[in-house]
């Protein structure tokens, strides 16, 4: 998002020490580490779970949260997974 509006708060992302590599790598086209991805995907299907089992009341809005999450859930899928060999 920051690539294109503020040029410092992108330097900021790129340069942090916790998941600026994550971010590098994936602008690289090299993937993301197997272990972001069961993260993500976990984190994504917790929450959006919780949140349709819960919180929501509509049946629309459930259906549309599903859909969002096995949306990202193919997205992150598919992407190219990094191999670290070092």
């Amino acid at each position: 998002c920051y690539v294109r509006s503020s040029h410092k708060l992108y330097v900021w992302l790129i340069n942090n020490k916790h998941f600026g590599h994550y971010i590098r790598n994936y602008r690289e086209g090299k993937g993301i580490p197997l272990k972001a991805k069961i993260i993500g995907i976990s984190l994504i299907w917790i929450s959006i779970g919780y949140t349709a089992i819960y919180v929501v009341p509509l049946i629309a809005v459930k259906i549309l949260l599903v859909g969002i999450a096995s949306y990202f859930t193919y997205f992150l899928l598919h992407m190219k997974t990094l191999v670290n060999n070092g």
